[in-house]
């Protein structure tokens, strides 16, 4: 009787000791806060939408035991929604999803070691993908230190924090293979730990920052020195920046600084420069800039001050446009293009007063650009709306 007494003593103590080595997912104490968006023009994030999750009272589906999945988009998190159903075995450190319509699968586990190979089923997005353990490593939550496990497949990686799931939110793992979006971890907490995502130190976002403040580009006169400055709404010190051309490059002589967002150099070719110049916040584009960047040369009136003399109005219009040319208009010539820069309209600008016909194009965006004939020269480009 004792030595059946013993025995059962020390499984007990050896099943004690080896729950303190896992940190278990499914607990109701559990919280995430998880954003998300998409990638609009020019790779700019769009429709950010920040998610919160957490597990509800226990359900039993199929004689198995779960946790009702949670979810709510609300900051102050007042209305929450059903979204599917979390298992957990503690012993094996395993993890199971089942969707609504319960599909179930895989989502995680954690008794992995380097090199293994793990087959996950993710019901949320119908993926199976096959990942390898590439990395084990750790990460200090206040006074304890979580596994981290990286996984690999064709060149992306996924990293779960154990107790925490994938750092792309609780059911955004094994999401290898989809497109047109992006996810990740903001926050977690539960009773006793708090992790808070550094490079965006807030638990709800549905925009991301910053903008570029300017709304276009001085003219530069070639061969002359040129410097001018992109700027920004506020930048903070967890934000990472750096500027980059997307689809378009500068005039020879010209650089852009991709830490400051500073133009400089001396310009050697003179011409019209169509740029798109984006703002890169901890790798999602933030913001970008559309303009044309004019190249003059030493012995014309400049086309900053040019184009503060043309008047193109009404705008939006649906039948007629009226331009006014305060300086020397038969040098001028105007085009309307469609925004894929298809030209359907080409007018030489013979009088002070023109007046131009656009009724036959249809409802829409066109971009109106105003040249010198003799140079080539965009002197002015400005966004046209019919009506």
């Amino acid at each position: 009787m004792k030595q059946i007494l013993l025995i059962s003593t020390f499984l007990i103590l050896v099943i004690n000791g080896y729950s303190q080595d896992y940190y278990p997912i499914v607990k109701e104490a559990n919280n995430w806060s998880v954003v998300s968006g998409g990638i609009g023009a020019i790779l700019k994030v769009c429709c950010v939408e920040t998610n919160h999750y957490r597990f509800g009272e226990d359900t039993l589906v199929q004689s198995n035991n779960y946790k009702k999945i949670l979810s709510s988009t609300d900051s102050i998190n007042q209305n929450w929604e059903i979204i599917g159903f979390i298992r957990e075995d503690t012993i094996q450190k395993k993890v199971w999803l089942r969707n609504l319509e319960n599909e179930e699968g895989l989502i995680y586990d954690f008794d992995l070691t380097l090199g293994k190979e793990i087959t996950l089923y993710n019901p949320f997005f119908w993926e199976t993908n096959t990942y390898q353990v590439t990395k084990i490593d750790s990460i200090l939550l206040q006074t304890e230190y979580r596994k981290v496990y990286t996984l690999s497949i064709g060149g992306w990686e996924e990293q779960w924090i154990e107790g925490i799931g994938s750092k792309f939110g609780i059911v955004n793992n094994n999401i290898f293979g989809l497109v047109g979006g992006f996810r990740e971890l903001l926050c977690f907490s539960d009773s006793e730990t708090e992790y808070i995502n550094p490079k965006f130190q807030t638990c709800h976002k549905t925009s991301f920052s910053p903008t570029i403040t300017n709304q276009h580009i001085d003219t530069a006169i070639i061969n002359q020195e040129y410097n001018y400055q992109i700027t920004t709404t506020e930048v903070f010190d967890y934000d990472s920046i750096s500027y980059f051309l997307s689809g378009s490059w500068l005039p020879s002589g010209l650089t852009l600084d991709k830490e400051t967002g500073l133009i400089s150099g001396i310009p050697t070719e003179t011409g019209s420069f169509h740029l798109f110049i984006c703002v890169l916040n901890n790798g999602y584009v933030t913001d970008y800039l559309e303009t044309d960047l004019i190249v003059d040369n030493n012995t014309a009136l400049s086309s900053a001050n040019l184009s503060n003399q043309i008047n193109i109005y009404p705008n939006p219009s649906s039948d007629i446009l009226n331009v006014n040319c305060q300086f020397n208009p038969s040098t001028y010539s105007l085009t309307i293009t469609d925004m894929n820069g298809k030209q359907l309209i080409y007018k030489s600008l013979d009088n002070e007063f023109d007046r131009i016909k656009i009724e036959n194009l249809i409802e829409g965006v066109y971009l109106i650009s105003v040249f010198d004939k003799e140079s080539g020269l965009i002197i002015m480009t400005e966004k046209l709306i019919k009506k």
